[in-house]
């Protein structure tokens, strides 16, 4: 029997439902046919229940008890009501705890399969340094706008996300990392090339040269020490077949020795002459073409890509490299009278270059396994190997201090006041006369020679590109 609320919950203390009743008694005068009593009482061994009719006239009054543990009232019309009482609280009886199964079921056969590979450890919240893991969301996907003015590299540590690009060496991470600071900006210039950031933004990318023992071109060169070079570049078809390349640099310039040494900064727009299909092997003609002649155009400067029937050769050697270089040698200076880097000069390669060219179709694009799980050619890898700075003779033949404005291609403009379009600035400050170079192996040098800015996985810990198992994260797209 469910536990009903007692009439002190229910009903007024007896008091006031005498004067209640005594109010019904005079607006209505009216004879209550019948009031049943239930009255249940438990026994120690029986339970006995009995039950009463009480009729009542005009100006009666019935006071009913209840030995139990609460009493309620039901109206069943206007002039009659049923009061049930409730009896007391049963004993509770002792219950017998359930039996185990006999026999117990038998487990799950087969078991289930462990979940392979295991998920990734969840990250950390943001504002903390996050570690790249694996199945990381894009900055993108999350929310995260992408300033087209800022560097970032492939991973962002604050948020926790990957980009789909990386601008490469942190230029925080150097020796030039106050200098840069009054740059317009970290990424991009205003010299920049028709709408480059626009449309190529993907192909801004840092490049840190460091040469503590001053390796140079020729014994007697002024040594570059250190240089941070921003430059723009797709490694891919799409970079090959454009010429012209904008650049911003900022070096380290110190005599033969590696001493007395002072700063120099500088910019414009590189010109890398002739397409090359393949390396000093073919030439593929283009309409922005040097007039050089035939038997010069294996000299710099160019720009190279592996061809089409050699892509078998790339996927077995994991090799795509391309040659980019900007410097103009004295035997080419007729074929261009009106000459880019003549202050500045550098020539750089790739050995993970997007595609493959064919000469017979330059429009055609050929990835050598662009979208395909586990692949490597992205241009995450960059090498500097040649750095040549020339002093404008104009400025002196001893240690020279400069700061003023040249064209893109070199040439100091003192109508410039501000940078611009058409003015890049030139900042000299106590850098020794003449001829300075950085020279470094070229050639089939090794792999571990190139700087590599991708994010590799071992399982589900970030491992070098070089450690066994190493699968790229897969997160760089198309025109890194």
């Amino acid at each position: 029997m469910n536990k009903q609320p007692s009439l002190k919950e229910r009903r007024p203390i007896p008091g006031a439902e005498k004067d209640k009743l005594k109010q019904v008694k005079s607006r209505t005068r009216l004879t209550v046919v019948s009031v049943i009593l239930l009255v249940v009482l438990i026994g120690a061994v029986s339970v006995w229940a009995q039950s009463y009719n009480v009729s009542l006239v005009g100006g009666d009054n019935a006071e009913i008890a209840c030995d139990g543990r609460g009493m309620q009232i039901q109206r069943t019309s206007r002039t009659s009501v049923n009061v049930i009482c409730s009896g007391p609280e049963p004993t509770a009886e002792a219950t017998t705890p359930p039996q185990p199964t006999s026999p117990p079921p038998n487990p799950t056969n087969p078991p289930p399969e462990p979940t392979t590979p295991p998920p990734s450890p969840t990250p950390p919240p943001p504002g903390d340094s996050v570690q790249p893991y694996a199945t990381a969301p894009s900055c993108e996907e999350i929310g995260i706008a992408h300033d087209m003015t800022a560097y970032h590299g492939l991973w962002n540590y604050e948020a926790g996300c990957h980009y789909d690009h990386t601008h490469n060496q942190n230029p925080a991470d150097t020796i030039f990392a106050e200098e840069i600071k009054n740059w317009e900006q970290p990424i991009s210039y205003p010299w920049q090339t028709s709408h480059e950031n626009m449309n190529k933004h993907a192909g801004y990318k840092y490049v840190y040269v460091e040469n503590p023992e001053c390796s140079v071109h020729k014994p007697g060169d002024n040594c570059i020490k250190y240089a941070l070079i921003q430059l723009h570049a797709i490694g891919s078809t799409m970079g090959t077949k454009t010429r012209f390349h904008s650049f911003r640099v900022i070096a380290l310039i110190c005599d033969s020795a590696g001493n007395n040494c002072g700063t120099m900064q500088t910019g414009g727009w590189g010109d890398f002459g002739s397409l090359h299909c393949g390396y000093k092997t073919e030439h593929c003609p283009l309409e922005t073409d040097p007039p050089v002649p035939d038997e010069n155009f294996g000299l710099p400067p160019y720009r190279t890509s592996m061809r089409l029937d050699t892509l078998s050769h790339v996927l077995y050697s994991g090799k795509n490299v391309q040659y980019w270089s900007s410097g103009i040698l004295p035997i080419q200076l007729p074929y261009f009278p009106d000459p880019h880097n003549q202050i500045f000069q550098y020539d750089w390669q790739t050995y993970d270059a997007w595609d493959v060219i064919d000469p017979l179709d330059l429009e055609a694009v050929h990835f050598v396994c662009a979208d395909q799980p586990d692949c490597r050619f992205n241009h995450s890898t960059m090498r500097m190997y040649m750095m040549v700075f020339d002093m404008p003779k104009q400025l002196g033949i001893d240690r020279i201090t400069f700061n003023g404005f040249t064209d893109l291609k070199g040439n100091i403009d003192s109508t410039c006041t501000a940078s611009g379009p058409e003015c890049v600035p030139l900042i000299i400050d106590n850098v020794p006369a003449g001829h300075a170079t950085f020279s470094a192996t070229l050639g089939n040098v090794d792999i571990s020679e190139f700087d590599d800015y991708d994010i590799y996985f071992c399982g589900n810990v970030v491992c070098g590109p070089q450690d066994s198992g190493a699968i790229p994260a897969g997160w760089i797209k198309y025109p890194n």
